[in-house]
């Protein structure tokens, strides 16, 4: 969520906009949470409250909960789309594709391989994994049904942004 709120303080510094994060708040840390992963009717409530409110994209970091912002989105038009999490929603939840920008991936199966083969190379560390772009742990999932209609340009801004966060560039955390 930090994250997020952090891409949106970026995107407005660098493009003089205004685009308002609903829902959550690092200066305050909180925001809205349904209190667990899978009461969908939860995730159907908050939803229709941040739509209520104008959101227009709606990203529901709560695993199964997300199906209900899925229902609340589809109810009321269809005309909000979602930043799914965790997994390529295009493949987790297909049928609801055409409500899908991207996704922000959690790539578990970098984290099983890396760690299996450091394993089997007897480099084995116990501890956390963590998950960057630059060991491929965590991304964005491709656009699928926006593939068209997200302009080229905002492509390529996708990856020089991607490799500036890399090399330390972009702070992906606010500033506190």
């Amino acid at each position: 969520m930090e994250g997020f709120e952090a891409g949106i303080t970026y995107y407005n510094e660098q493009n003089s906009a205004n685009v308002e994060l609903l829902g959550w708040s690092t200066a305050d840390g909180d925001g809205l949470f349904t209190g667990d992963f899978e009461d969908q009717a939860k995730g159907r409530s908050t939803t229709e409250q941040l739509l209520d409110q104008g959101a227009d994209i709606i990203m529901p970091v709560a695993g199964p909960v997300g199906q209900g912002t899925i229902e609340a989105v589809q109810a009321a038009g269809g005309n909000a789309k979602i930043v799914w999490v965790d997994t390529d929603g295009c493949v987790s939840v297909e049928d609801a594709c055409d409500l899908f920008l991207t996704s922000v991936m959690k790539n578990m199966d970098v984290a099983v391989h890396d760690t299996t083969v450091a394993a089997a190379e007897d480099n084995f560390e116990a501890g956390l994994y963590t998950g960057t772009l630059e060991n491929g742990g965590v991304g964005i999932a491709p656009f699928h049904e926006f593939e068209e209609s997200v302009p080229q340009e905002v492509k390529d801004a996708v990856d020089d942004l991607t490799q500036q966060i890399i090399a330390g560039d972009i702070e992906t955390r606010p500033a506190a």
